[in-house]
């Protein structure tokens, strides 16, 4: 008998080759999927997503946040707003997914997520099809869509972050840090082997530090799992980051010269100009993704 891992292998397979078993019937226009996830909290990823959402808007790039993250969702707090709904009034039949997207600086879109997330793994049939029309009439086109997932191993951090084209683990040179970092690509290429997963080091003392961890764990991922990681880059500890929090100020408008902030321009260039992963989606056909690895087995 198949046992969840090996379903959701299927499953993965299927959708990398274009089978996907919603039976996606229109097209909407490429977006690239970015998950950006860690192996635990406290390493800055809501503020890694927030802060490169608007470097990729500084290059002219369109770009939709979707808050993920059912523990902490605090994207539109990060980026100042106070969003009135969510996603799941989207998937009670209240809202139409266009009118819950909330604007925020520099004209990034947001979707505050809520308990919509957790919504999404026990949908009906007409539930899943609201949400997918929903999506099809957005008006919107995307260049970037970045999801903030929750930290950990999560079966909800799992459906986005193997629906995703690609994947961002963000860590820290902290020893606990990088085991959990670890523990997270290895469960990822488990159950998708071509899984394209980059790697962003956060609050390093300098580009030495960066470098030398980013290493290890690309050898180790190398040696034990047989799979290939990218250093995306790495962000140098600035203590403006933490008043950019206290001031719910994207670090980016606050401090935009600062050292973290040039950091993440660099980031941000690379996914543009072609570190990152060319592959593209449709927002319809990444929902149908996540709700189908959601689904009770």
């Amino acid at each position: 008998m198949e046992d969840q891992a090996a379903r959701l292998r299927k499953l993965v397979a299927e959708l990398r080759s274009g089978k996907s078993p919603a039976r996606i019937t229109r097209t909407l226009v490429p977006t690239r999927v970015i998950a950006v996830t860690s192996g635990k909290g406290g390493v800055g990823k809501t503020n890694v997503t927030t802060n490169l959402a608007l470097a990729l808007a500084q290059r002219k790039q369109r770009v939709l946040v979707l808050d993920a993250d059912l523990g902490l969702a605090n994207v539109d707090v990060a980026m100042g707003l106070l969003p009135r709904y969510n996603l799941a009034h989207v998937l009670r039949g209240e809202m139409e997914l266009e009118e819950i997207i909330t604007t925020g600086p520099l004209g990034v879109s947001i979707i505050a997520s809520g308990s919509g997330v957790r919504e999404l793994a026990n949908l009906s049939d007409a539930a899943r099809s609201r949400l997918l029309e929903s999506l099809a009439s957005l008006k919107a086109d995307y260049d970037f869509l970045l999801i903030d997932t929750s930290a950990g191993l999560g079966r909800n951090v799992l459906g986005f972050v193997l629906a995703a084209d690609e994947v961002l683990v963000v860590t820290t040179p902290e020893p606990t840090a990088f085991v959990d970092a670890y523990s997270m690509m290895k469960v990822i290429f488990q159950e998708n082997p071509r899984a394209r997963v980059r790697l962003v080091l956060n609050m390093v003392a300098t580009e030495a530090e960066a470098r030398d961890v980013a290493d290890k764990l690309t050898v180790l991922a190398h040696r034990l799992l047989g799979a290939a990681i990218t250093p995306l880059g790495y962000i140098l500890r600035d203590e403006r980051v933490g008043e950019s929090v206290r001031e719910q100020t994207p670090l980016l408008i606050l401090y935009p010269a600062s050292p973290a902030a040039r950091c993440i321009h660099s980031l941000a260039a690379h996914l543009t100009n072609g570190r990152g992963s060319a592959a593209q989606s449709d927002l319809r056909g990444f929902f149908s993704r996540v709700v189908d690895l959601l689904k009770p087995r």
